[in-house]
């Protein structure tokens, strides 16, 4: 059982905070257990960097405990093996934002175990749909057309058009309202005005835009 010292911290220039960090929960050493470990994780060590920079690679007595932190199992993964981490993908592929981050950065490709969890999160879900499967993800829209951000970016960076199903929800917000209409339609947006009247800067820009379409140089198009 390896035993970690504050010594050896100050050795491998751990910054100031994690050696006293180190010194109030455990004092000047202690003996690497899972619970041991597992009491560090909580109290926010940083169990990652000292296997890639102190154990230069796996730490196999720790995995027991990194694996119970989703979070900490996806670095771990990402940084230290490099590669897949079966044995932790359970934990992983219950949160949305690290499931999405363990498919683009550690698979490299779509994970489909993780897809009902991220599909549920519209950030997450337009993300995985740009940035793994780089296609329209017919099985998230439903949830993504409810949020009135990622339903503009998901018709701008994925669909490359109009939306019409998310439409109605993107109308309610002036910001993306506006935004929708200058990027998306590239016209006057009637249906929106309304909303995009209730607010200043955005019925200023929009104003502009709208003019901008209308004249060129003073003359009428």
């Amino acid at each position: 059982m390896k035993t970690i010292t504050i010594d050896e911290l100050k050795e491998q220039n751990v910054c100031n905070k994690q050696v006293e960090l180190f010194k109030e929960v455990f004092g000047d050493s202690v003996e690497a257990t899972t619970e041991n470990i597992k009491k560090a994780m909580d109290r926010g060590m940083d169990v990652v960097w000292y296997a890639l920079e102190v154990i230069k690679g796996r730490w196999l007595e720790a995995e027991p405990a990194i694996r119970q932190d989703v979070w900490v199992a996806y670095r771990y993964a990402r940084i230290v093996i490099c590669d897949r981490w079966p044995e932790a993908e359970a934990v992983i592929s219950q949160d949305a934002k690290c499931a999405y981050m363990y498919a683009l950065y550690v698979i490299g490709d779509r994970w489909p175990e993780a897809e009902p969890v991220i599909s549920k999160n519209s950030e997450w879900a337009y993300r995985y749909a740009r940035n793994v499967i780089r296609d329209r993800w017919p099985e998230a829209e439903t949830v993504i057309s409810k949020n009135s951000e990622r339903a503009y970016m998901y018709a701008r960076n994925v669909i490359g058009g109009r939306w019409p199903e998310a439409e109605t929800v993107i109308s309610q917000n002036s910001k993306w309202a506006y935004r929708y209409a200058r990027d998306i339609i590239r016209d006057r947006w009637p249906e929106a005005e309304p909303v995009i009247r209730q607010d200043a800067g955005a019925v200023i820009r929009y104003a502009e835009y709208v003019s901008d379409k209308i004249y060129d140089g003073g003359k009428k198009q």
